[in-house]
This record gives C-alpha cells, sequence and structure tokens, in this order.
C-alpha cells in the first residue's frame, strides 16, 4: 500500500466507522 501510509488507512477507517 504505498499509495497510503498505515495512521492514513487507521484514520481513515477509525472516522467511517465512526461517522456510520
Amino acid at each position: 500500500m504505498s499509495w497510503a501510509s498505515a495512521d492514513e488507512i487507521f484514520l481513515s477507517t477509525s472516522l467511517a466507522s465512526y461517522l456510520d
């Protein structure tokens, strides 16, 4: 996943779960 860092993936998934 060179297009995204581990932090970006973690934050995006966490935010998506929070908003959903």
